[in-house]
């Protein structure tokens, strides 16, 4: 997992208006699902839910409405 420090200094370098469709066809495994919610935390209620969570395709299949972050590229709030 990457540590939040360098996280957030690749955030500044990214484009801001990426043409998500573009994407998707460049990388068609990967999918941005819509306010999805993620367990974050060991306590019962640590829980968020971003605006976007870049995924595999299928990754949230089964969970139901709050999922482990395992195994996600990218959450944006």
């Amino acid at each position: 997992m990457m540590p939040v420090e360098d996280f957030e200094a690749l955030g500044p370098r990214l484009p801001r208006d990426r043409d998500v469709e573009a994407e998707q066809r460049q990388r068609p495994e990967l999918r941005l699902y819509r306010a999805r919610g993620l367990r974050v935390g060991g306590a019962r209620n640590d829980r968020a839910r971003p605006d976007g969570t870049l995924a595999r395709v299928g990754r949230f299949a089964g969970d139901g409405e709050w999922s482990s972050p395992e195994h996600i590229l990218m959450t944006r709030s």
